[in-house]
């Protein structure tokens, strides 16, 4: 049975299939997808920031950065395209995280890990959890 939903954009009532929102909201962002692919697909455009982009198609840069996540637009050819680490806020391409801060966290992790007395290398204490070290 077909189920009654409130579009979670414009608040109009439709029928829910896959999308939480109504036709006419999807279709209007697929036409903002469009604006910002067409944008990024000239040579001209391609070393634009996501800003910049943002300014000349009229998409927010939050939808902006949906696509990348949702791999609808592919970083491949676009070197502007960045966001600011959520450590530090330099720029980065790839997670929430600049490969620096990425680095620092991983070291840090490593640290935390000590070995559990009189069980070799096997056992270890993280976060006051004990977890055996799985074999390779």
């Amino acid at each position: 049975m077909a189920e009654l939903m409130n579009c979670k954009s414009c608040g109009n009532l439709y029928v829910k299939t896959i999308r939480d929102v109504c036709d006419s909201c999807w279709g209007e962002a697929e036409k903002r997808f469009e604006r910002v692919y067409q944008f990024v697909k000239k040579r001209e455009n391609r070393k634009a920031t996501i800003q910049e982009t943002s300014d000349h198609t009229n998409v927010t840069e939050s939808e902006i950065l949906d696509y990348v996540r949702t791999g609808r637009i592919q970083l491949t050819d676009l070197p502007g395209f960045n966001w600011p680490c959520h450590f530090c806020g330099n720029p980065t391409r790839s997670g929430q995280l600049c490969p620096a801060c990425e680095k620092r966290l991983s070291e840090d992790l490593h640290k935390s890990m000590s070995p559990v007395e009189g069980s070799g290398e096997r056992a270890y204490w993280v976060k006051n959890e004990h977890h055996e070290r799985r074999k390779s």
